[in-house]
Protein backbone atom coordinates (compact mmCIF):
# COMPACT_ATOMS: atom_id res chain seq x y z
CA UNK A 1 0.00 0.00 0.00
CA UNK A 2 1.34 3.84 -1.02
CA UNK A 3 2.60 5.42 1.65
CA UNK A 4 0.38 8.63 2.24
CA UNK A 5 0.88 12.34 2.91
CA UNK A 6 -0.31 13.56 6.39
CA UNK A 7 -3.70 14.77 5.95
CA UNK A 8 -4.20 14.01 2.65
CA UNK A 9 -5.71 9.76 2.63
CA UNK A 10 -4.93 7.92 -0.42
CA UNK A 11 -2.61 10.73 -1.66
CA UNK A 12 0.94 9.10 -2.79
CA UNK A 13 3.76 10.13 -0.61
CA UNK A 14 6.45 12.60 -2.24
CA UNK A 15 10.11 11.75 -2.24
CA UNK A 16 11.79 14.76 -1.01
CA UNK A 17 15.73 15.13 -2.22
CA UNK A 18 17.77 17.98 0.25
CA UNK A 19 20.19 19.71 -1.67
CA UNK A 20 23.23 20.60 0.47
CA UNK A 21 25.00 24.18 -1.79
CA UNK A 22 27.34 27.00 -0.83
CA UNK A 23 24.78 29.35 -2.35
CA UNK A 24 22.59 29.49 -6.22
CA UNK A 25 25.01 32.83 -7.43
CA UNK A 26 25.30 32.80 -11.15
CA UNK A 27 27.51 29.77 -12.61
CA UNK A 28 27.14 26.25 -13.71
CA UNK A 29 27.23 24.10 -11.12
CA UNK A 30 24.35 26.22 -9.69
CA UNK A 31 22.01 26.63 -12.77
CA UNK A 32 22.22 22.56 -12.46
CA UNK A 33 20.91 22.87 -9.22
CA UNK A 34 17.97 25.45 -10.22
CA UNK A 35 16.72 23.54 -13.03
CA UNK A 36 17.03 19.94 -11.10
CA UNK A 37 15.00 22.20 -8.28
CA UNK A 38 12.44 24.29 -10.30
CA UNK A 39 12.51 21.53 -13.16
CA UNK A 40 10.01 19.07 -10.63
CA UNK A 41 9.27 15.30 -11.81
CA UNK A 42 6.25 13.48 -10.50
CA UNK A 43 6.59 11.69 -7.33
CA UNK A 44 9.58 14.13 -6.31
CA UNK A 45 10.11 17.13 -4.75
CA UNK A 46 13.13 19.03 -3.48
CA UNK A 47 14.39 21.07 -0.70
CA UNK A 48 17.58 23.48 -0.46
CA UNK A 49 19.70 24.00 2.13
CA UNK A 50 22.34 27.18 0.94
CA UNK A 51 25.36 27.81 3.19
CA UNK A 52 24.78 31.79 2.17
CA UNK A 53 20.98 32.41 1.10
CA UNK A 54 22.45 34.20 -1.99
CA UNK A 55 20.32 33.44 -5.03
CA UNK A 56 20.50 34.43 -8.54
CA UNK A 57 18.02 32.53 -10.37
CA UNK A 58 14.05 32.53 -9.97
CA UNK A 59 13.62 31.29 -6.75
CA UNK A 60 9.82 31.49 -7.06
CA UNK A 61 8.87 27.57 -5.97
CA UNK A 62 11.92 26.84 -4.46
CA UNK A 63 12.26 25.80 -1.11
CA UNK A 64 15.00 27.52 0.69
CA UNK A 65 16.68 26.87 4.04
CA UNK A 66 19.94 29.08 5.12
CA UNK A 67 22.75 27.64 6.88
CA UNK A 68 23.87 31.22 7.93
CA UNK A 69 27.53 31.01 6.60
CA UNK A 70 29.41 33.84 5.29
CA UNK A 71 31.44 32.59 2.50
CA UNK A 72 33.41 35.58 1.98
CA UNK A 73 35.09 35.71 5.19
CA UNK A 74 37.02 32.18 6.04
CA UNK A 75 37.33 32.97 9.49
CA UNK A 76 33.66 33.30 10.13
CA UNK A 77 32.80 30.22 7.80
CA UNK A 78 34.81 27.88 9.90
CA UNK A 79 33.66 29.61 13.08
CA UNK A 80 29.89 28.75 11.75
CA UNK A 81 30.84 25.58 10.49
CA UNK A 82 29.62 23.14 14.03
CA UNK A 83 26.59 25.49 14.05
CA UNK A 84 25.43 24.79 10.52
CA UNK A 85 26.02 21.43 10.85
CA UNK A 86 23.79 21.49 13.86
CA UNK A 87 21.35 23.22 11.95
CA UNK A 88 21.76 20.89 8.97
CA UNK A 89 20.77 17.89 11.14
CA UNK A 90 17.71 19.65 12.64
CA UNK A 91 16.89 20.35 9.09
CA UNK A 92 17.11 16.83 7.90
CA UNK A 93 15.42 15.07 11.20
CA UNK A 94 12.68 17.82 10.76
CA UNK A 95 12.20 17.32 6.65
CA UNK A 96 13.30 13.52 6.53
CA UNK A 97 14.45 13.77 3.30
CA UNK A 98 14.59 10.27 1.13
CA UNK A 99 17.86 11.47 -0.71
CA UNK A 100 20.49 14.05 0.48
CA UNK A 101 22.72 16.01 -2.53
CA UNK A 102 25.62 17.83 -1.42
CA UNK A 103 27.12 20.65 -4.43
CA UNK A 104 30.69 21.01 -5.26
CA UNK A 105 33.31 20.79 -2.31
CA UNK A 106 31.65 22.70 0.66
CA UNK A 107 28.19 21.56 0.25
CA UNK A 108 29.56 17.74 -0.44
CA UNK A 109 32.14 18.68 2.69
CA UNK A 110 28.44 19.77 4.79
CA UNK A 111 26.86 16.09 4.07
CA UNK A 112 29.98 14.35 6.01
CA UNK A 113 27.85 16.13 9.31
CA UNK A 114 24.74 14.01 8.48
CA UNK A 115 26.58 10.46 9.07
CA UNK A 116 24.17 8.12 10.78
CA UNK A 117 21.00 9.85 9.76
CA UNK A 118 18.88 7.40 7.38
CA UNK A 119 19.34 8.59 4.43
CA UNK A 120 21.96 8.17 1.46
CA UNK A 121 24.29 11.09 0.50
CA UNK A 122 25.12 11.89 -3.17
CA UNK A 123 27.54 14.54 -4.18
CA UNK A 124 28.60 16.35 -7.28
CA UNK A 125 31.56 17.55 -8.82
CA UNK A 126 31.31 19.99 -11.33
CA UNK A 127 35.38 20.71 -11.81
CA UNK A 128 38.47 19.26 -12.85
CA UNK A 129 41.60 20.32 -11.41
CA UNK A 130 42.07 23.10 -8.81
CA UNK A 131 44.58 25.47 -7.95
CA UNK A 132 47.16 24.84 -5.31
CA UNK A 133 47.28 24.26 -1.52
CA UNK A 134 49.31 28.12 -1.23
CA UNK A 135 46.25 29.69 -3.49
CA UNK A 136 43.36 28.29 -1.98
CA UNK A 137 44.83 25.72 1.10
CA UNK A 138 40.93 25.70 2.58
CA UNK A 139 39.76 23.91 -0.77
CA UNK A 140 42.55 21.83 -0.81
CA UNK A 141 41.95 21.06 2.70
CA UNK A 142 38.18 19.73 1.39
CA UNK A 143 39.13 18.39 -1.34
CA UNK A 144 41.63 16.24 0.33
CA UNK A 145 38.96 14.97 3.03
CA UNK A 146 36.57 14.49 1.00
CA UNK A 147 39.08 12.18 -1.33
CA UNK A 148 39.30 10.48 2.35
CA UNK A 149 35.40 9.98 2.50
CA UNK A 150 34.49 8.71 -0.71
CA UNK A 151 35.01 4.93 -0.63
CA UNK A 152 32.24 5.26 2.99
CA UNK A 153 30.42 8.58 3.32
CA UNK A 154 28.66 9.03 -0.44
CA UNK A 155 26.06 6.57 -1.80
CA UNK A 156 27.30 7.64 -5.78
CA UNK A 157 29.44 10.69 -6.61
CA UNK A 158 28.31 12.77 -9.84
CA UNK A 159 30.69 14.16 -12.17
CA UNK A 160 28.65 16.79 -15.01
CA UNK A 161 32.28 15.29 -16.69
CA UNK A 162 34.24 12.05 -17.75
CA UNK A 163 37.33 14.15 -17.25
CA UNK A 164 36.36 15.58 -14.17
CA UNK A 165 36.06 11.68 -12.81
CA UNK A 166 39.31 10.91 -13.91
CA UNK A 167 40.75 13.50 -12.44
CA UNK A 168 39.12 12.99 -8.95
CA UNK A 169 39.74 9.49 -8.90
CA UNK A 170 43.30 9.66 -10.10
CA UNK A 171 43.65 11.70 -6.69
CA UNK A 172 42.25 9.35 -4.77
CA UNK A 173 38.47 9.79 -5.02
CA UNK A 174 36.66 6.21 -5.04
CA UNK A 175 36.16 4.84 -8.44
CA UNK A 176 32.77 2.25 -7.02
CA UNK A 177 31.14 5.08 -6.37
CA UNK A 178 31.74 7.58 -9.67
CA UNK A 179 29.23 8.16 -12.16
CA UNK A 180 29.22 10.47 -14.86
CA UNK A 181 25.89 12.95 -15.92
CA UNK A 182 26.36 15.39 -17.94
CA UNK A 183 24.84 19.27 -17.74
CA UNK A 184 21.39 19.63 -19.80
CA UNK A 185 20.10 22.69 -21.35
CA UNK A 186 16.55 23.50 -22.35
CA UNK A 187 16.21 23.44 -25.47
CA UNK A 188 13.40 25.25 -25.31
CA UNK A 189 14.75 28.66 -24.20
CA UNK A 190 18.45 27.89 -25.41
CA UNK A 191 17.72 28.34 -29.30
CA UNK A 192 18.21 30.10 -32.41
CA UNK A 193 15.82 33.12 -32.87
CA UNK A 194 16.23 35.86 -35.52
CA UNK A 195 14.06 38.27 -33.74
CA UNK A 196 15.41 37.86 -29.97
CA UNK A 197 19.38 38.96 -31.72
CA UNK A 198 18.34 41.73 -33.64
CA UNK A 199 16.39 43.32 -30.32
CA UNK A 200 19.29 42.63 -27.90
CA UNK A 201 22.02 43.83 -30.76
CA UNK A 202 19.93 47.29 -30.96
CA UNK A 203 19.54 47.21 -27.29
CA UNK A 204 23.64 46.85 -27.03
CA UNK A 205 24.15 49.50 -29.73
CA UNK A 206 25.39 46.97 -31.94
CA UNK A 207 26.04 47.29 -35.61
CA UNK A 208 24.39 44.96 -38.41
CA UNK A 209 27.84 43.95 -39.74
CA UNK A 210 29.67 44.09 -36.04
CA UNK A 211 30.87 40.77 -34.72
CA UNK A 212 30.12 40.55 -31.13
CA UNK A 213 32.19 37.73 -29.26
CA UNK A 214 31.24 36.70 -25.25
CA UNK A 215 32.94 36.10 -22.32
CA UNK A 216 29.93 34.97 -19.96
CA UNK A 217 31.56 33.93 -16.66
CA UNK A 218 32.93 35.52 -13.36
CA UNK A 219 35.96 37.51 -12.85
CA UNK A 220 38.19 34.33 -11.16
CA UNK A 221 41.73 33.51 -11.96
CA UNK A 222 39.95 30.33 -13.71
CA UNK A 223 38.71 31.81 -16.54
CA UNK A 224 42.32 33.08 -17.54
CA UNK A 225 40.72 36.85 -18.34
CA UNK A 226 43.65 38.32 -19.50
CA UNK A 227 44.22 35.60 -21.89
CA UNK A 228 40.54 35.95 -23.24
CA UNK A 229 41.35 39.94 -23.92
CA UNK A 230 44.72 38.94 -25.65
CA UNK A 231 43.02 36.16 -28.08
CA UNK A 232 40.22 38.91 -28.43
CA UNK A 233 43.02 41.29 -29.67
CA UNK A 234 44.95 39.42 -32.02
CA UNK A 235 42.07 38.39 -33.63
CA UNK A 236 39.94 41.66 -34.12
CA UNK A 237 42.89 43.84 -35.64
CA UNK A 238 41.17 45.11 -38.75
CA UNK A 239 37.89 43.83 -37.57
CA UNK A 240 34.68 45.90 -36.56
CA UNK A 241 34.64 43.87 -33.38
CA UNK A 242 33.07 44.11 -29.81
CA UNK A 243 33.64 42.19 -26.39
CA UNK A 244 30.80 41.46 -24.39
CA UNK A 245 31.46 40.52 -20.63
CA UNK A 246 28.54 39.34 -18.85
CA UNK A 247 28.85 37.43 -15.04
CA UNK A 248 29.61 38.17 -11.55
CA UNK A 249 32.59 40.89 -11.34
CA UNK A 250 32.10 41.44 -14.96
CA UNK A 251 29.88 45.18 -14.40
CA UNK A 252 31.51 48.39 -15.69
CA UNK A 253 33.03 49.11 -12.23
CA UNK A 254 35.69 46.33 -12.50
CA UNK A 255 38.35 47.91 -12.07
CA UNK A 256 40.77 45.31 -13.52
CA UNK A 257 38.60 44.59 -15.97
CA UNK A 258 38.60 48.08 -16.95
CA UNK A 259 42.51 47.44 -16.65
CA UNK A 260 43.06 44.68 -18.56
CA UNK A 261 41.00 46.59 -21.78
CA UNK A 262 42.62 49.53 -21.26
CA UNK A 263 46.36 47.87 -21.62
CA UNK A 264 45.05 45.88 -24.78
CA UNK A 265 43.64 49.31 -26.69
CA UNK A 266 40.13 47.40 -26.40
CA UNK A 267 38.27 49.78 -23.86
CA UNK A 268 35.87 51.50 -26.60
CA UNK A 269 35.31 47.94 -27.96
CA UNK A 270 34.65 46.19 -24.78
CA UNK A 271 31.35 46.10 -23.03
CA UNK A 272 30.99 45.55 -19.04
CA UNK A 273 27.46 44.28 -18.11
CA UNK A 274 27.84 42.23 -14.95
CA UNK A 275 25.40 39.35 -13.82
CA UNK A 276 22.52 38.70 -16.77
CA UNK A 277 19.37 37.24 -16.23
CA UNK A 278 18.33 36.70 -20.17
CA UNK A 279 21.48 34.71 -21.06
CA UNK A 280 19.87 33.20 -24.03
CA UNK A 281 18.91 36.73 -25.34
CA UNK A 282 22.60 37.22 -25.51
CA UNK A 283 23.86 34.58 -26.65
CA UNK A 284 21.24 35.37 -29.66
CA UNK A 285 23.14 38.08 -29.89
CA UNK A 286 26.33 37.27 -30.48
CA UNK A 287 28.61 35.77 -33.57
CA UNK A 288 30.60 33.82 -30.91
CA UNK A 289 31.63 32.62 -26.88
CA UNK A 290 35.15 32.22 -25.86
CA UNK A 291 36.37 30.59 -23.20
CA UNK A 292 40.11 31.07 -22.18
CA UNK A 293 39.59 28.97 -18.68
CA UNK A 294 43.57 27.03 -18.21
CA UNK A 295 41.85 25.01 -15.18
CA UNK A 296 39.25 24.34 -13.61
CA UNK A 297 36.46 23.92 -16.12
CA UNK A 298 34.83 20.14 -16.49
CA UNK A 299 31.80 20.89 -18.83
CA UNK A 300 30.90 24.36 -18.86
CA UNK A 301 27.40 24.83 -19.25
CA UNK A 302 27.95 28.71 -21.28
CA UNK A 303 29.55 26.55 -23.94
CA UNK A 304 26.73 23.87 -24.51
CA UNK A 305 24.10 26.90 -24.17
CA UNK A 306 25.63 28.56 -26.74
CA UNK A 307 25.60 25.87 -29.17
CA UNK A 308 22.03 25.06 -28.72
CA UNK A 309 21.84 28.73 -29.25
CA UNK A 310 22.99 28.19 -32.91
CA UNK A 311 26.20 30.52 -31.70
CA UNK A 312 30.00 28.90 -32.27
CA UNK A 313 32.07 28.80 -29.66
CA UNK A 314 36.45 28.77 -29.69
CA UNK A 315 37.72 27.78 -26.40
CA UNK A 316 40.44 25.77 -25.00
CA UNK A 317 40.80 21.94 -24.91
CA UNK A 318 40.10 21.52 -20.93
CA UNK A 319 37.74 19.12 -18.94
CA UNK A 320 35.45 17.58 -21.54
CA UNK A 321 35.23 20.92 -23.72
CA UNK A 322 37.60 18.78 -25.89
CA UNK A 323 34.69 15.54 -26.13
CA UNK A 324 32.08 18.59 -27.39
CA UNK A 325 30.35 17.94 -30.98
CA UNK A 326 32.28 20.96 -32.55
CA UNK A 327 34.63 20.98 -35.19
CA UNK A 328 38.32 20.84 -34.24
CA UNK A 329 39.33 24.31 -35.32
CA UNK A 330 37.67 25.77 -32.89
CA UNK A 331 39.28 24.41 -29.93
CA UNK A 332 42.78 25.51 -28.89
CA UNK A 333 45.43 24.51 -26.18
CA UNK A 334 45.51 25.95 -22.88
CA UNK A 335 47.39 29.73 -22.53
CA UNK A 336 48.22 30.02 -25.94
CA UNK A 337 46.43 33.33 -26.94
CA UNK A 338 47.59 32.72 -30.76
CA UNK A 339 46.08 29.52 -30.86
CA UNK A 340 42.85 30.26 -29.22
CA UNK A 341 42.73 33.75 -31.58
CA UNK A 342 42.94 31.41 -34.63
CA UNK A 343 40.13 29.52 -33.02
CA UNK A 344 38.06 32.73 -32.49
CA UNK A 345 38.60 33.30 -36.54
CA UNK A 346 37.57 30.11 -37.22
CA UNK A 347 34.33 30.20 -35.18
CA UNK A 348 33.21 34.10 -35.38
CA UNK A 349 30.44 34.36 -37.99
CA UNK A 350 30.75 31.21 -38.82
CA UNK A 351 26.94 29.68 -37.83
CA UNK A 352 25.44 29.02 -41.14
CA UNK A 353 28.47 26.41 -42.47
CA UNK A 354 27.06 23.27 -42.51
CA UNK A 355 29.72 21.81 -39.85
CA UNK A 356 28.36 24.47 -37.72
CA UNK A 357 25.16 23.75 -38.09
CA UNK A 358 25.97 19.54 -37.81
CA UNK A 359 27.44 20.77 -34.35
CA UNK A 360 24.32 22.77 -32.64
CA UNK A 361 22.26 19.92 -33.75
CA UNK A 362 24.14 17.13 -31.95
CA UNK A 363 25.00 19.73 -28.81
CA UNK A 364 20.45 19.85 -28.80
CA UNK A 365 20.44 16.15 -28.80
CA UNK A 366 22.92 15.43 -25.86
CA UNK A 367 22.95 17.73 -23.78
CA UNK A 368 19.50 18.56 -23.59
CA UNK A 369 17.70 18.85 -19.72
CA UNK A 370 15.09 16.23 -20.61
CA UNK A 371 18.03 13.63 -21.24
CA UNK A 372 20.41 15.16 -18.00
CA UNK A 373 17.37 15.21 -15.86
CA UNK A 374 16.30 11.32 -16.79
CA UNK A 375 19.42 10.42 -16.10
CA UNK A 376 19.50 12.40 -12.05
CA UNK A 377 16.27 10.91 -11.31
CA UNK A 378 16.68 7.58 -12.29
CA UNK A 379 19.66 7.82 -10.77
CA UNK A 380 17.90 8.96 -7.07
CA UNK A 381 15.59 6.13 -7.75
CA UNK A 382 18.02 3.43 -8.19
CA UNK A 383 19.72 4.76 -4.71
CA UNK A 384 16.84 5.43 -2.42
CA UNK A 385 15.49 1.83 -3.50
CA UNK A 386 18.61 0.50 -2.51
CA UNK A 387 19.09 2.20 0.33
CA UNK A 388 18.25 -0.13 3.59
CA UNK A 389 17.72 2.32 6.32
CA UNK A 390 14.39 4.74 6.83
CA UNK A 391 13.09 7.37 8.72
CA UNK A 392 10.73 6.29 11.48
CA UNK A 393 7.11 6.97 11.07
Amino acid sequence: MAEELSGLPGTPREALVLHVAPHLEQGGAERMLHLIASGRRPGWRHHIALMQPSVFYDRSGLDITSLDFDLCDRTRSLARLPGAVCALRSLARRLKPDLIQGWIYYGNLLTLGLKGLPAPVIWSIHNSTLVGWRENPLLRLSDHLLAVSSGHAPARIVYCAAEARIRHEHVGYAAVPGVVIANGVDTSAFRPDPARRAALRERLGLAPDELAVGVFARNDPQKNLPGAFDAFALWARGREARLVLAGRGMGPDADDLVGLARSRGLLDRTLLLGPVSDVQDHLNALDAVLLASNYGEALPMILIEALCSGTPIAATQIGDVRHLPVPKGALAVQGDAAALADALAFAAGGADAPEWRAAFAAARVRYSLERCLDAYYALYGEVTAAWPARWPT
